[in-house]
């Protein structure tokens, strides 16, 4: 969660903030759009990665039969039956 964290600050945070300390001085209208385009198409593929990274490892190991539980509708829990 800490490379997370830090990834968020340097491409989602900084950028936002360094814009609103830019956006005092500018009188461009697409000023807002461009920093925002960037940071949704920066989000966008950092969401790419993590979907690939979860792709390449594979699907899930099921639980074994005799571990796993049955929910039923109506919300009751019961051991799996073989």
């Amino acid at each position: 969660m800490q490379e997370l964290d830090q990834w968020t600050d340097a491409t989602v945070v900084k950028p936002l903030v360094q814009g609103v300390y830019d956006d005092v001085n500018s009188k461009d209208q697409g000023f807002w759009l461009e920093i925002v385009g960037g940071v949704k198409k920066a989000i966008r593929e950092k969401v790419l990665e993590s979907y690939r990274n979860g792709q390449a490892v594979g699907p899930r190991k099921s639980l074994s039969h005799s571990n796993s539980l049955t929910v039923r509708a109506v919300g009751n829990v019961e051991p799996h039956s073989p």
